[in-house]
């Protein structure tokens, strides 16, 4: 964006004018620089577009009016909570102004649309919108019956609405909801046992038979709960099936105990002085850890590592105001008390276990026992390697005196200088999800084992740029995508489905050293969705070396 820095006081020479109206224009004009330059910043109108796409990593929703898809953001402070109508509903009419933001020129993605508030959205004929979910109580006894709610809203008419349940991942069974006031519909899902977990979605159908779901994508995630009779353990409040990591106790006040696995100084947050966290473990293995969220001064160097403690807390999902961590799942801390000392018990797990479900080992304190490599040195932080599983190394938690990261250069390790090829071995840290990727948090310097830099790089550097085959091949859920560059190289990595269609952009033209090099694909597109079966192409530039790989998809 083209800025304006104040250097003096702003005289406000009058207020409450009659706005101009905004330029009216296309979905297509904001997808070409030149022409979305332009408008940057300003107002504009956008008419007869259709949702095309639902909530992504960046935007509310996306857009199109047949001229090409943009997305649509809640970066304006009153469009927060914003849910979005079905894919396919008519937006008649969208104001807002235009931002340089979260996008890349390569798929046209750069300029957002920005709604001051929902009134800037005027909603045609669609299928039927749902949002709202309640559920009470949660987590019920096993005694208790849990009652549960949609909104429902639509210019047509409802024909038939349900609530979907499962238990214990069984089969399905259904129950009609009623409709109530405020377009809210209602329903009650039977009591189940103790520790059973029940999971379930909505489905709304209208008389024009279009039908809309909530979640939306119900292959990604469900709403669900888990019935109680007790305390939960931390692995009752992380577990579940779905890859969307939801707890199924989103919400709940907690009471549980637990192991701290890492002093709570490095934890605190250096980019947001007001919040911190803290790892909190019970034994070992997957699901068995939770990160504590509250002020950072009151975290800052009251816990140590092996400390047991007792937490009273609420559940919460995405940490929404602090970017660094939105996507994991936290305990907002009522209190906590120190119950004694244990132990700091460390899982054993590899990089491909670690790849295949890192949702699992939120939180866990973990220890890659094996020999890896350093693939490449990122911006914030370094990729790691076993030859076929990749997973990112992170150093936001020990002082850069200890361990710092030049991007695209070289790590400092204590003293030792990290190349791309150099080897690691027992690397034990904190896996958490940061900056929108899975990491491996580093505690202190003895996390990182034996760092071998005795490796001739020079000596070691491919002479001939190559695209190798992904692997696994075919893969579900995800593959890695390997190349070698003789020389420092910009380098574009691009998956197309056989159509000649976009699907995602791994790399934009991105600079690499020389050397080899792994980009992990999570079968994710550009949407954030699942991909669908089928034959994908990889192409790849790399100054003016130009190929491309098939790559097989199978559910």
């Amino acid at each position: 964006m083209t800025e304006f820095f104040l250097t003096g006081a702003i005289n406000i020479l009058n207020y409450g004018q009659t706005l101009p109206e905004p330029d009216l224009i296309t979905t297509g004009d904001l997808r070409l620089p030149k022409t979305a330059e332009q408008y940057g910043t300003g107002f504009v109108k956008i008419k007869n577009a259709y949702v095309t796409q639902g909530e992504t990593t960046y935007e509310v929703m996306h857009i199109d009016d047949g001229s090409g898809e943009i997305g649509i953001d809640d970066d304006s402070d009153d469009m927060e909570g914003y849910v979005a109508p079905p894919v396919g509903t008519l937006i008649d009419s969208i104001t807002g102004w235009v931002y340089h933001h979260y996008g890349s020129y390569a798929d046209s993605t750069t300029y957002k649309l920005e709604p001051l508030n929902e009134n800037d959205i005027v909603v045609g004929q669609g299928a039927p919108r749902l949002s709202e979910n309640t559920a009470t109580p949660i987590p019920p006894k096993s005694s208790e019956t849990v009652d549960v709610s949609i909104k429902i809203e639509t210019m047509r008419t409802v024909t038939d609405a349900k609530v979907y349940y499962r238990v214990n991942e069984g089969a399905y069974s259904n129950i009609t909801l009623t409709e109530g006031a405020n377009n809210v519909w209602s329903g009650t899902i039977p009591a189940q046992s103790n520790a059973d977990f029940v999971d379930y979605f909505y489905s709304a159908t209208d008389d024009s038979g279009d039908v809309s779901t909530s979640p939306e994508d119900t292959s990604l995630s469900n709403y669900s709960y888990l019935v109680l009779d007790g305390d939960p353990t931390i692995h009752d409040i992380q577990y579940t099936p779905w890859s969307a990591g939801n707890s199924p106790l989103d919400g709940a006040s907690v009471h549980f105990s637990g192991t701290v696995t890492a002093n709570s100084m490095p934890l605190i947050s250096e980019w947001d002085g007001t919040m911190g966290i803290l790892p909190i473990q019970s034994g070992s293995g997957i699901w068995n850890s939770i990160f504590v969220l509250d002020n950072a001064y009151n975290l800052a160097g009251m816990y140590d590592e092996g400390e047991t403690v007792e937490v009273w807390g609420t559940v919460m999902e995405n940490y929404d105001n602090y970017y660094k961590w939105t996507y994991n799942t936290y305990v907002k801390l009522d209190s906590m008390k120190s119950t004694g000392t244990g132990t700091a018990v460390v899982t054993e797990v590899t990089l491909a276990e670690l790849s295949a479900n890192p949702e699992a080992y939120e939180g866990v304190l973990i220890n890659i026992a094996e020999t890896v490599t350093v693939s490449s040195i990122n911006s914030y932080d370094m990729t790691i390697s076993d030859g076929t599983n990749t997973y990112l190394l992170d150093d936001d938690m020990v002082p850069d005196s200890l361990f710092s990261i030049s991007s695209g250069t070289n790590a400092i390790i204590n003293g030792d200088t990290i190349l791309v090829g150099n080897t690691l071995r027992d690397i034990t840290g904190i896996s958490i999800y940061s900056f929108a990727s899975h990491k491996i948090e580093i505690r202190n310097t003895s996390d990182i084992g034996k760092v071998h830099t005795d490796v001739n790089y020079v000596q070691t550097l491919p002479t001939n740029y190559t695209l190798h085959q992904n692997y696994p091949n075919p893969f579900n859920p995800s593959t890695n995508i390997s190349f070698d560059l003789p020389e420092l190289s910009d380098v574009t990595v691009i998956v197309y489905n056989v159509r000649g269609q976009l699907v995602k952009v791994l790399s934009s033209n991105k600079q690499y050293n020389a050397g080899s090099h792994s980009i992990h694909w999570n079968g994710m597109d550009k949407y954030g969705k699942k991909i669908s079966t089928g034959v994908y192409l990889c192409r790849i530039i790399a100054n003016d070396f130009i190929d491309v790989k098939k790559m097989v998809y199978l559910k």
